[in-house]
């Protein structure tokens, strides 16, 4: 993939959440190499229970591209959404991702192809973000729970 950079190996991150996410907020975790690395994300878990005891709204863990302001993401570069309803589950898991509301890419052939063909690469200066959002009308009190396999490549310059 990198001709004038080496492979090093594959590791596996954990970025799991197990911090209650109020209402109408979000939660961060950013994948950020160390400098002289390239992180190339090969597989990806997530696994979101539905938010006990809402009667409304949605939530969703999405993909940025070094995410300015999580509370206004507009302007900034989203990869890849997966979203539920208030009273359902969120999952990626097994080149696949599972929401009852919305899927960005929508099907499965381009959900495959955009995260495990080689589309997320995370460097020191552009990292990834991972966001949980909570839209929904109560607290998420259960973890969330974020596995990450890269292949790691020394970066030549």
């Amino acid at each position: 993939m990198f001709t004038n950079n080496h492979l090093i190996g594959l590791k596996v991150k954990n970025y799991t959440t197990t911090s209650t996410v109020t209402a109408g907020t979000g939660a961060i975790n950013t994948i950020t190499p160390p400098k002289g690395e390239i992180w190339v994300i090969r597989n990806i878990g997530v696994s979101v229970a539905s938010a006990g005891g809402t009667t409304t709204g949605n939530h969703s863990v999405r993909f940025f591209y070094d995410a300015t302001d999580i509370t206004d993401l507009d302007n900034d570069i989203s990869l890849y959404l997966v979203q539920g309803a208030h009273d359902s589950a969120i999952q990626i898991d097994y080149f696949r991702m599972i929401g009852n509301d919305s899927e960005k890419p929508e099907n499965q052939v381009e959900q495959v192809n955009a995260l495990f063909m080689g589309g997320m690469i995370a460097t020191n200066s552009i990292p990834i973000d991972i966001i949980y959002w909570n839209g929904t009308d109560g607290d998420q009190a259960n973890d969330i729970y974020i596995n990450v396999v890269v292949e790691i490549y020394k970066e030549v310059l």
